[in-house]
């Protein structure tokens, strides 16, 4: 049976920028894997990338064609007869709400293209590089609740009070102090008035907006 394309993502092409965000692939594995993959019959190795990387530098965007490249010539020594290919996918770097980096801030577009162009002029032949638009992605880390800035677009900030008005259901309770609380759902990441936000599950944060309550009240 013919097998088309293997896919792994080693996201980064050094060492070290691949241990500053994270991620537990050393080069030995992804070489490994690779050939194995080529050993097994698969005649195409996608690679994963990201560029815009925390701390990257020019030696890391080298890094991830000269992993390219090698590996494009594991399979050169391994698929005997036939003809490995290797796709180079770097997307850019967006910083995600609660996520490790969702305060660092989002590379400008002019170094995004700049690495882009640094990449296409340094694959060779067996080796072909695909790119995300810079402008897509820019406009995706705008829409993730304008990531390190105190006041949120309007979008990102709405929040709904539930109540029976609305066909929710209420969740409220009043504390000794006299305020009535009521949950308030807010999209996950936003940040709010007191700082960033905190940890959430699931995608969204239930917080208590506290109310005082009118005297006599029940």
């Amino acid at each position: 049976m013919r097998k088309s394309g293997f896919t792994i993502a080693p996201e980064a092409g050094t060492q070290r920028l691949r241990n500053v965000i994270n991620k537990n692939l050393n080069e030995e594995q992804i070489l490994n894997a690779c050939r194995l993959a080529f050993e097994a019959g698969w005649e195409s190795i996608k690679l994963y990338f990201m560029i815009g990387l925390p701390t990257e530098t020019d030696a890391d965007v080298d890094g991830l064609v000269d992993l390219a490249h090698e590996i494009h010539n594991v399979g050169r020594r391994v698929a005997k007869g036939r003809r490995p290919e290797v796709t180079l996918s770097a997307s850019s770097f967006v910083p995600k709400p609660v996520t490790p980096f969702q305060w660092v801030g989002q590379e400008r577009l002019e170094s995004l293209y700049r690495k882009q162009g640094r990449i296409g002029s340094r694959v060779r032949r067996g080796v072909r590089f695909k790119h995300h638009e810079c402008e897509t992605t820019f406009l995706e880390g705008r829409s993730h609740a304008a990531i390190g800035v105190w006041r949120p677009s309007s979008s990102a900030r709405s929040a709904w009070v539930l109540d029976s008005t609305g066909g929710r259901s209420t969740s409220s309770s009043t504390s000794g102090n006299g305020r009535s609380a009521r949950r308030v759902w807010i999209p996950s990441g936003t940040p709010t008035a007191t700082g960033p936000p905190t940890a959430a599950s699931r995608g969204t944060s239930w917080i208590r907006s506290s109310t005082r309550s009118g005297s006599g009240s029940s």
